[in-house]
């Protein structure tokens, strides 16, 4: 008879849409003169139903225009001069997150999702490796102020931003899924986020590199089946991107987080 073995639950993000003005006047009453705006109240939106997971993340790509505002040298969306980090608003989200769960992550688009046009360096290659450089400056101080850490998120990768952006307090998640794009995260990062409708693609590509975690997006069964072939179960993990409405989507990935060995 096969036995249940729970697995690890980790959220990589939620993209919350902003509230409307009855819970926007709802969320401000609860807040007792603590400071906020519109995108913490998206922040607290995406991290408050999380309530079952192992590795809780706040923020997703909608948390962009924080991370806009937080590199200095940006002038009507171009950047003009090189860039430097102001964290202020930053620091203030970390410690709200870290107030409602210890140990907390958060998502936030990489620098190649910025909507900050390039009009200072003469290449591409030092515009990214620039902004990697405040992300990680940025990120080490939301981690003083009480995170865990950071899932960055893009469609795909520059490979400068894998190159500068991996190591144990980030994690890249691509969107677009393809032998390339998961290909291109493996060479630097022994972790990887696979959609379970994409597993596959992954799978493929397993004898290249040294895999050791897989975190399967919104599993099935069968695919929990399918990465037993290939990974010990100590090395799998079930993993949340919520895009839609998100009030029972982590109660139910919590429920189906499990191997039957």
């Amino acid at each position: 008879m096969k036995r249940r073995q729970n697995i690890p639950v980790r959220a990589l993000g939620a993209e919350v849409e902003p509230p409307d003005a009855g819970e926007l006047a709802a969320w401000i009453g609860h807040q007792h003169g603590r400071p906020g705006d519109l995108l913490s109240c998206q922040l607290d939106r995406s991290l408050e139903p999380q309530r079952e997971i192992d590795v809780p993340c706040a923020g997703g790509l909608f948390y962009r225009s924080r991370w806009e505002e937080a590199v200095a040298g940006v002038e009507d969306g171009r950047l003009i001069a090189d860039p430097e980090p102001k964290a202020g608003s930053l620091i203030e989200d970390a410690q709200r997150i870290a107030s409602m769960r210890k140990k907390a992550w958060v998502a936030a688009p990489a620098p190649s999702m910025l909507a900050i046009k390039n009009a200072y360096f003469a290449g591409e290659d030092e515009y990214y490796a620039a902004l990697a450089d405040v992300y990680r400056r940025l990120a080490r101080e939301m981690r003083d102020a009480g995170v865990r850490g950071h899932v960055l998120i893009a469609g795909a990768f520059d490979p400068v931003e894998i190159e500068a952006l991996t190591g144990r307090r980030f994690f890249l998640f691509a969107t677009h899924q393809t032998p390339d794009t998961l290909a291109a995260i493996l060479e630097e990062q022994d972790r990887i986020a696979v959609f379970g409708r994409d597993l596959s693609s992954l799978l493929d590509l397993i004898g290249e590199y040294d895999v050791r975690q897989l975190v399967i997006v919104d599993p099935d069964p069968e695919h929990f089946e399918a990465a037993l072939e290939h990974f010990d179960p100590g090395n799998l993990a079930a993993g949340g991107y919520c895009t839609g409405s998100c009030d029972r989507y982590w109660e139910s990935l919590a429920a189906a987080a499990h191997l039957l060995l």
